[in-house]
């Protein structure tokens, strides 16, 4: 186990994934479960007592899928008319469907699935396929940079 506040440890090798989860620091001491290494997506650091579906979430973000559109602008300070960077897809945002949201939500009600118009929850479809579509997110991310 590592120490949550020295994620440098890490060796960092090209398609090379690490989960470390750490029991130190828990969601009492830490307002954060889990992060993900967003500048080289080499590893993620998962806390142990984190809720369900935390592991696939930050891994969600090492494959540049995001959390829900709305939340995503209020996160980085955006405004609705901000272009997303080139690095990120429009479609690559979680959604709720039903009151559930999907995993890259921070809702208390989650299913186990990305976002995607073509998973329904309650007869509701899970995503908008140009605003809300993880699943491609993720599946176009494993064919650009693990199909080599």
């Amino acid at each position: 186990m590592l120490d949550y506040t020295r994620p440098s440890l890490i060796a960092k090798q090209p398609n090379e994934y690490t989960a470390v989860v750490f029991s130190s620091l828990s969601l009492k001491y830490n307002r954060f479960c889990g992060e993900a290494d967003l500048y080289n997506n080499n590893f993620v650091i998962i806390s142990i007592d984190c809720p369900e579906f935390t592991l696939e979430h930050e891994l969600g973000h090492t494959m540049l899928a995001q959390h829900p559109k709305v939340q995503f602008y209020k996160e980085n300070n955006l405004s609705d008319s901000y272009k997303i960077s080139e690095s990120y897809s429009d479609y690559a945002f979680g959604y709720y469907c039903d009151n559930h949201g999907t995993v890259m939500t921070y809702s208390r009600l989650q299913i186990a699935a990305y976002s995607s118009p073509f998973i329904k929850f309650a007869a509701k479809p899970c995503g908008k396929s140009h605003e809300a579509d993880n699943r491609k997110q993720v599946l176009n991310w494993i064919e650009k940079n693990l199909s080599k």
